[in-house]
């Protein structure tokens, strides 16, 4: 081997194409870089849907308060479909702030090489050829991706739950209200109560379903090679 490149790190003979690694290594960081932008674009939507659903919640009751004052009339109990609707409509907007905030404390994501790699190469015992060292720091990567790829799955799993119920929880409290103000007879009330319910059953199941992605890649629709996988480590020891 000729003279050293780096600390501990060696030449290598010529018909190792650096190049190619080099650009797996860029192209891996890249991936690694958008997958963190992705994260942190759910954390924010979820840190705004959050405050959006205190919000409501705070302007329903406190308009609520605010009419039973005006009426200055004894408490009745409201129709069941009124008293049911506005449950429900509720109850899916805590859902949804609840589901916001899991969304944003589950991720924690990884953004690079793991400690014990830098502790490897500042050892001044570690000595190899830079052929081996470029596979064996590009062999770090694919572990990193595949962990943020599952947070990554987690959190927009999360996040459409965070929707769904947000839309639940103002189709059942505007539902409430609408029987409420519009004085519906009990038995049609019922009936929009089940009409909704159907509709919020089949909206769920095509949003958590998927079904409604236009790539639904049964890998994981990152840029591979054409043709077969190519084992990257088997065609460097190929090559020297």
């Amino acid at each position: 081997m000729g003279g050293g490149r780096g600390d501990g790190l060696h030449s290598f003979d010529d018909d190792f194409d650096s190049e190619a690694y080099l650009d797996a290594a860029d192209r891996l960081e890249r991936a690694m870089d958008t997958q963190i932008q992705i994260l942190e674009g759910i954390d924010s939507k979820a840190e705004h849907v959050t405050r959006l659903v205190a919000i409501l919640l705070g302007i329903l009751f406190s308009v609520i308060s605010f009419v039973t004052q005006l009426r200055q009339a004894p408490t009745t109990s409201p129709p069941f479909p009124v008293f049911a609707s506005f449950a429900i409509g509720v109850g899916s907007l805590l859902v949804s702030m609840g589901a916001a905030i899991v969304t944003y404390l589950s991720s924690q994501y990884k953004i690079g090489l793991h400690e014990d790699v830098g502790d490897v190469l500042s050892d001044a015992s570690y000595s190899a050829a830079l052929a081996e060292h470029i596979r064996s720091v590009l062999g770090t990567y694919p572990f990193v991706l595949g962990q943020n790829r599952r947070v990554i799955e987690a959190n927009v799993f999360w996040f459409r739950v965070t929707l769904l119920f947000l839309l639940f929880g103002v189709l059942f409290v505007s539902l409430s209200g609408f029987f409420y103000v519009g004085g519906v007879r009990d038995s049609l009330a019922r009936n929009g109560l089940l009409a909704a319910f159907g509709l919020s059953f089949t909206i769920g199941y095509y949003v958590l379903s998927g079904s409604f992605l236009p790539l639904r890649d049964e890998h994981d629709g990152n840029e591979r090679t054409r043709g077969e996988e190519v084992d990257l480590g088997e065609q460097g020891r190929g090559g020297n």
